[in-house]
């Protein structure tokens, strides 16, 4: 469904290894269901910007950097006591609320799109966002990033407020 680049694994490993952070990102390429991947390659690990996370989390908000799960490398230990809720919807927005709250590291971020994210007309996501925005899943994961970053008195509550409201 979706595509790496085969530089995928290696620069975000290495962008973690060489930075010492627990979390390494890329940037996600979109594209539509038959056109090509546009994934890139030839990156190394000096291409990483560190980042803290609350800096990470309120560029994902802004729409700087795609927010999502997929388009990472985690340390083991990122996911003491964290998990993806079973049976949700945009899982990706719950995740982000857990990281906020329970995640003190910093990031290390590739800017070269390496993870290539298809997207399809049909997909349960996109029927959903053509149908209404407030899907009650969609609206849970909204109000749990906003009571996450209250709770981690994240720096940032305007852009998580105005991000929650246009998401």
């Amino acid at each position: 469904d979706d595509v790496l680049s085969p530089d995928y694994c290696g620069a975000l490993y290495s962008a973690a290894v060489s930075t010492g952070c627990k979390i390494a990102a890329c940037k996600i390429a979109r594209f539509a269901d038959g056109d090509s991947p546009p994934t890139g390659t030839g990156c190394d690990d000096s291409s990483a910007v560190v980042m803290p996370m609350d800096e990470f989390l309120k560029r994902q908000m802004e729409g700087n950097i795609e927010m999502g799960a997929c388009n990472r490398l985690f340390h083991r230990s990122v996911f003491d006591g964290i998990r993806f809720m079973p049976g949700k919807l945009h899982e990706d927005i719950i995740f982000a609320g857990d990281l906020l709250e329970k995640v003190r590291c910093d990031v290390a971020y590739v800017d070269v799109p390496l993870y290539g994210y298809r997207q399809r007309a049909n997909s349960i996501v996109n029927q959903q966002a053509s149908a209404a925005k407030c899907s009650p899943d969609r609206v849970f994961a909204g109000r749990y990033l906003v009571e996450c970053a209250k709770r981690a008195d994240f720096p940032y509550m305007e852009t998580c407020l105005a991000y929650a409201v246009r998401y």
